[in-house]
Parts: C-alpha cells; sequence; structure tokens
C-alpha cells in the first residue's frame, strides 16, 4: 500500500487494485502471524473502497508486487502473468499504467526472449523511467531455463533489457531493485 499525494492510499487486493479514502489505515493486533484479533470489518469500518481494475488476464493477471507512483500522477506496477505472449504454456507477465480512476494501459507484455514473471515492483529512477527485474527469461541458460533480466522501461513503455543472469552473476531475481545515491549526485 502507498500513499497518494493527496492522501488517499492506493493497495493491491488479490487480483485488483483498490483505492482507500482515507489518510491512513490501521490494521488490528494479531494473535499469531496472519491471524487477526478481530474480524474483517473492524479492519477499516469507515472507509470508502473504489475498484480501480481487475484484471482479466489478456492485460494482466496476478499482481505480486506493488505500485509506483510516476510523476506524472499515475501509477506503473508489473503482473507475474497474464498479457500477449506465451511463455512456456503460461503467459509472461505484463508492466501496466492506471491512473486515479482506473485506466489501465498495458506497456509491455514479457516474453521469453526478453525476460518474464516479473515477482517484484518497479522503482522510479531521477531519469524518469521505471527499473525492474523478472524472475524468468533472458539471452543466456540456467540449468532449468533462463536466468532472469534486469530491464529500463520508459513511461511510454519502451522496454531494454539491460542485464540476462548467467548463474556467474546470480540467476532468478525474485526481488526489486533498490536506488543508491551517490556523492556525485546521480542515482545508479
Amino acid at each position: 500500500m502507498i500513499k497518494l499525494h493527496d492522501g488517499n492510499m492506493i493497495g493491491r487486493v488479490c487480483a485488483a487494485f483498490l483505492l482507500w479514502a482515507a489518510a491512513a489505515i490501521v490494521l488490528p493486533a494479531q494473535t499469531a502471524p496472519g491471524v487477526l484479533r478481530a474480524p474483517a470489518t473492524a479492519i477499516a469500518p469507515a472507509l470508502t473502497f473504489t475498484l480501480l481494475h481487475s484484471f482479466d488476464y489478456t492485460d494482466g493477471s496476478t499482481p505480486v508486487a506493488g505500485l509506483v507512483q510516476g510523476t506524472d500522477g499515475r501509477f506503473y506496477g508489473t503482473t507475474s502473468l497474464g498479457g500477449a505472449n506465451s511463455c512456456f504454456g503460461d503467459s509472461c507477465g505484463t508492466v501496466f499504467r492506471v491512473t486515479p480512476g482506473g485506466t489501465l494501459t498495458t506497456l509491455h507484455s514479457f516474453d521469453s526472449a526478453g525476460g518474464y514473471e516479473p515477482a517484484a515492483g518497479l522503482v522510479l529512477a531521477i531519469d524518469g523511467n521505471f527499473y525492474g527485474t523478472t524472475e524468468y527469461g533472458g539471452a543466456n541458460g540456467c540449468f532449468d531455463g533462463s536466468c532472469g533480466t534486469v530491464f529500463r522501461i520508459t513511461p511510454g513503455g519502451t522496454l531494454t533489457t539491460l542485464h540476462s543472469f548467467d548463474e556467474t552473476d546470480g540467476s532468478y531475481p525474485y526481488a526489486g531493485l533498490v536506488l543508491v545515491y551517490c556523492p556525485t549526485n546521480k542515482w545508479q
């Protein structure tokens, strides 16, 4: 869940994104990991929820990572499955953009050569582009397939594969990227 510039919050629920009209959401205490003490209705009884988008597999499926708000005020994210291409009997995943009003645009449908199944979210860099990883795909083979990639995508949807892992330098990146501030005033 992320807090928006206007004070609302947005978050992922299974295969859809919801917009919460609230300044903050407080979850009840847990008695054990994953077990709530209060009924689900007590989590946010006074909040208004608005469904922004429900994925239909052709535009993506299984959005396991969070969203990042772009400099244009729209939200950018990934789905691990769904999209226009097939990867070894399943779909490959997407990068998408969604407006606060719920209009979704698929910016990129992954394929096996350029990487597929992004499991982590995107990061917005100072150059205005988004960066991410795919768990599988790319130019190099691993013992059970391809090893994954690091990619850059513009807000307009032009994707460039920056690196294909080959097991000597890593494989199957499941986590996202982190921006590091350098003394030269550049993000890397």
